[in-house]
């Protein structure tokens, strides 16, 4: 049973109460959740996945999981609908990975793969800082995937470490360790990038 928590929203309806209301069927309640929540699901799987298409799919699928789930909801539990919510998330973005890595390693073996997977870059990305958006984002698509659930969640969700580390089921330190550690690899391959561009 999903277990969820009063959330306070300044100046507006709490997620516990959205919750409620979706679960006693109030659609316009439901719609509300997915306008609060969406283009965050969307922020995230698009820097998980790097692939635009992949994270519209990721936001569909999360919130037809939510609304299957809404007669399952127990508004006194233990958990925030968010971190619930950020969880599935997690979930479908590394199991889409999982899915692409094994499309790739197949194709190898002649296997055709799905073109998804390796989606073509478009002529935006070969200028200025497009391009350099671009690249930040294969670099975080690379991160291992606690880390880059670990920073993303952070940065942008702007979740505190504690409900990161509820999300993710380990500790706040686990949590600090694996953002700082994304950090150092981003920032380390940038200025590979730079030594290599005045080299």
């Amino acid at each position: 049973m999903l277990t969820l928590v009063q959330q306070g929203q300044s100046g507006s309806i709490s997620d516990h109460q959205l919750v409620a209301d979706s679960a006693a069927g109030d659609e316009r309640a439901f719609a509300r959740l997915v306008g609060r929540h969406a283009e965050k699901i969307r922020a995230i799987a698009l820097r998980y996945t790097n692939d635009m298409t992949a994270s519209e799919d990721i936001v569909q699928e999360v919130f037809w999981r939510v609304w299957r789930a809404k007669d399952k909801w127990d508004a006194d539990g233990e958990a925030t609908f968010s971190s619930w919510l950020y969880r599935v998330t997690l979930n479908l973005c590394t199991d889409r990975a999982r899915r692409r890595k094994a499309r790739s390693w197949f194709s190898g073996f002649g296997v055709e793969a799905d073109s998804a997977a390796t989606p073509e870059p478009g002529p935006e990305r070969v200028i200025g800082a497009r391009q350099d958006l671009a690249i930040v984002q294969a670099d975080i698509a690379n991160l291992p995937d606690k880390q880059k659930a670990a920073l993303l969640l952070s940065a942008l969700a702007g979740e505190p470490n504690a409900v990161i580390a509820a999300t993710m089921g380990t500790s706040i330190g686990a949590v600090e360790q694996a953002i700082s550690r994304a950090r150092r690899t981003l920032r380390e391959k940038k200025i590979a990038r730079e030594n290599s561009e005045r080299g």
